[in-house]
């Protein structure tokens, strides 16, 4: 039974507790955050220090916030597990000179400068000293527009079933990489531009697959399977960046 909606004091004041779900059988940090904007789905994402945020729709309940992390517990288990294979979050704690940041596969050391815009260089990328990761994030939506977009409209062209590139969009997900609605429409995570191109690829491709097979059953496996043989092998590489969603954003991004 759903209890009543949440009294601002309570929607400001996030729920924490400990929850069972590490691959190693330890426990995992969940800090529960109320948020008027959700309506009916909880997303789910790690914070940097491995622990679960947990954003639900303002008459969630505790019970069903821990029904939801039942029922996700490979997903989360297999997240955190990559999360730490990788060494890190990867991204940096803070944005200063000499950060490491990510783009297309390549790493690019952060220079801070009095410039009032984001510029890339050989092996750095500038940005400007008073809002570095704002700017820094704007840049990277900035970039997504032209490498998502180029890499839909190339997958689309060799893919018989599609034809013409779908309607899509692009924004950054704390959850997932990519999603395609019953209508069709794909939303791609605008954080994919800090990847390999491969990788990019095999997100739009699965994707792509979607628009015949909205499920991950044997049809879209062999979708899958004619459209982008060594898929799996991507997609073992794309989990080793889960971190990447976990990084919290700036308080502006657009």
């Amino acid at each position: 039974m759903r209890t009543p909606n949440k009294t601002h004091q309570e929607l400001a004041r996030p729920r924490r507790f400990r929850w069972p779900g590490s691959p190693d059988g330890a426990e995992v940090e969940v800090e529960v955050r109320w948020s008027p904007r959700r309506r009916s789905r909880v997303g789910i994402a790690f914070n940097s220090s491995g622990g679960l945020v947990v954003d639900a729709p303002p008459a969630t309940t505790m019970d069903e916030v821990r029904g939801v992390l039942e029922r996700h517990g490979r997903w989360i288990r297999n997240r955190r597990r990559a999360l730490e294979e990788n060494g890190g979050p990867g991204y940096p704690a803070e944005y200063e000179s000499g950060a490491l940041l990510l783009y297309r596969g390549r790493a690019l050391e952060l220079r801070l400068s009095s410039d009032a815009q984001v510029w890339l260089g050989h092996a750095h990328l500038t940005a400007p000293a008073g809002d570095a990761k704002g700017e820094v994030w704007r840049w990277y939506a900035r970039q997504a527009d032209g490498v998502l977009g180029h890499t839909l409209a190339n997958a689309s062209t060799r893919l018989p079933w599609v034809g013409d590139a779908p309607r899509w969009r692009h924004h950054f997900m704390s959850s997932r990489w990519g999603s395609c609605s019953p209508r069709g429409r794909i939303s791609l995570n605008t954080h994919l531009v800090k990847l390999p191109d491969a990788l990019i690829e095999y997100v739009v491709v699965h994707e792509l697959c979607h628009l015949q097979h909205l499920n991950h059953g044997p049809g879209f496996h062999r979708l899958m399977d004619a459209s982008l043989p060594n898929w799996q092998a991507r997609r073992q590489g794309l989990n080793a960046h889960a971190g990447l969603l976990s990084e919290t954003p700036p308080t502006r991004v657009g």
